[in-house]
């Protein structure tokens, strides 16, 4: 915003201390720098994105902390990120997950199997299974399940895979509006979005509005829809099944899995948010621009009126 460090800071302060924006903006110039109204609007927006950025990192950090992690390198990582989705990213593989099917694979001690399948190597699936036959784990499918499971898990943490998909899916995914069965829509106010299909990047705020009010309705199902080509190159570039290892396809359908069962479903809903949240402040916009010119307008055409207003001074 290219302001300088003493203004902002104090203005920060006087906002901390319970002062309105409209206040510090009017009798507080001298603090201010002659701040606008709107440039301390957006100031105090960026300076409480940024205090919830370092909230979620000292909170993050403490987890970190009582997990044992002391990795210098992982922790400069959770230094280095600078917006929230990249910190969540970070902190996937590390976030302490309800009971899952790989947190009961791993229970079942079938991490070294897992990271066989990663490795891709030559042997054949049952001989890499069959060492990890004991205890809970009574069949070589069901080690091989269980690795696949974790595989997937690992898969869908992976902050590169989880920030290339959500950039993918933010640009070219298909969004869909279809109609529940049955659904109640008596005055007929959404039909337009019974049978809708865009592509996300051409979708208008208005139209993303009006299928999340369908679907509070229940009238409509809302979906995020990317071609399997597309998620599934983000992960060939990261994890390569090899043709000559037994464990080939194996680990091809760890990715299927990781894409469809955990991947997809999770960013979906952070799309979705992030889609209607610019729609929101599309529309609060355009709304503030129509009320401003509605209220610039003259009362009666031609005719001379005059105002008094009384300004009430603090003390």
């Amino acid at each position: 915003m290219h302001l300088s460090e003493t203004p902002v800071s104090e203005t920060l302060r006087l906002m901390d201390e319970g002062n309105t924006l409209p206040f510090i903006a009017r009798y507080r110039k001298e603090v201010t720098g002659g701040m606008t109204d709107e440039q301390i609007e957006q100031m105090a927006e960026m300076a409480a994105r940024f205090r919830a950025l370092e909230e979620r990192r000292a909170a993050i950090q403490k987890s970190l902390a009582e997990q044992g992690v002391a990795d210098a390198k992982v922790l400069a990582e959770f230094e280095k990120v600078e917006t929230l989705t990249g910190l969540e990213d970070l902190y996937a593989p590390y976030r302490p997950k309800r009971k899952t099917r790989a947190s009961m694979a791993k229970a079942k001690g079938l991490d070294g199997l897992a990271a066989l399948l990663l490795a891709q190597p030559a042997q054949k699936a049952a001989d890499a299974a069959r060492p990890y036959i004991k205890g809970e784990v009574t069949s070589a499918d069901e080690a091989i399940a269980g690795a696949k499971d974790i595989v997937a898990e690992v898969i869908s943490d992976t902050p590169w895979v989880r920030s290339q998909t959500r950039e993918l899916m933010a640009k070219r995914s298909l969004a869909r509006a279809t109609q529940i069965k049955g659904a109640q829509d008596e005055r007929r106010t959404y039909t337009d979005y019974y049978d809708f299909a865009q592509a996300v990047d051409k979708l208008k705020p208005h139209q993303l509005l009006a299928i999340r009010r369908a679907e509070e309705d229940k009238v409509v199902r809302f979906k995020l829809e990317l071609t399997p080509e597309e998620w599934k190159r983000v992960i060939l570039l990261a994890f390569k099944p090899n043709a000559k290892s037994g464990l080939y396809l194996e680990l091809l359908d760890a990715i299927e899995d990781a894409g469809e069962r955990l991947l997809l479903p999770s960013l979906e809903r952070e799309v979705k948010s992030a889609l209607l949240e610019q729609a929101d402040e599309h529309a609060i916009a355009v709304f503030s621009k129509n009320l401003r010119n509605l209220l610039l307008q003259p009362p009666l055409k031609e005719v001379i009126g005059i105002g008094l207003g009384i300004i009430g001074f603090p003390g």
